[in-house]
């Protein structure tokens, strides 16, 4: 019965490409965001949607604790060169951990229904903004002065997209994806 609910092979495999994808999808987004409005983080606002969105479609299709902890921890770890998700370094992988870590909380504590992804989607969407500024401050990294006046604002702007990106994520599964025979193959038989 404990076999059952600690993620197989397969769903680490799993958990992993779809980390690889959340950062691919926000590299690419942000960077394109960057490139046409020429003007630092306007990418973040989006990409939170974004991996939201794309957490909560790898996290329905694996159904168990841990998905989108293995999942963010992998797009911490991917992104430690890159601009996305803050500064370049090591500090991401905490950090997305840690991301990954409330929405798995939350959505094992509502019995991972569709409410559970939503309102973790919200409550990591929230947090993210003091993660990235405690980060900052704890590195003595350059920026924390500029995000500090923003901080709460930013919050709440990234509480609602990742509620809606909660939202579309398990719409998405629930009307488009869950049938379809490429993503029954994916799911490890109960």
């Amino acid at each position: 019965m404990a076999g059952k609910k600690i993620l197989t092979p397969k769903e680490l495999a799993i958990s992993g490409v779809f980390g690889a994808l959340v950062f691919v999808a926000v590299f690419v987004l942000g960077s394109g965001i960057l490139l046409a409005t020429g003007i630092p983080a306007t990418g973040g606002i989006v990409n939170m949607l974004v991996a939201i969105f794309l957490t909560v479609v790898g996290a329905k299709i694996i159904d168990k604790f841990g998905t989108t902890t293995v999942m963010l921890t992998v797009t911490g770890i991917i992104s430690i060169p890159t601009l996305t998700f803050g500064p370049p370094g090591l500090h991401k992988i905490p950090m997305m951990f840690l991301v990954g870590l409330i929405i798995d909380l939350v959505a094992s504590v509502l019995k991972r229904e569709n409410k559970g992804y939503i309102i973790g989607g919200t409550i990591a969407g929230f947090l993210a903004p003091i993660f990235i500024y405690s980060t900052l401050i704890l590195l003595g990294l350059p920026g924390a002065e500029k995000l500090e006046p923003l901080l709460i604002p930013l919050m709440l702007v990234y509480a609602v997209l990742g509620l809606i990106g909660a939202y579309l994520g398990v719409t998405t599964y629930d009307k488009k994806l869950k049938h379809l025979s490429v993503v029954q193959s994916l799911k490890s038989k109960k």
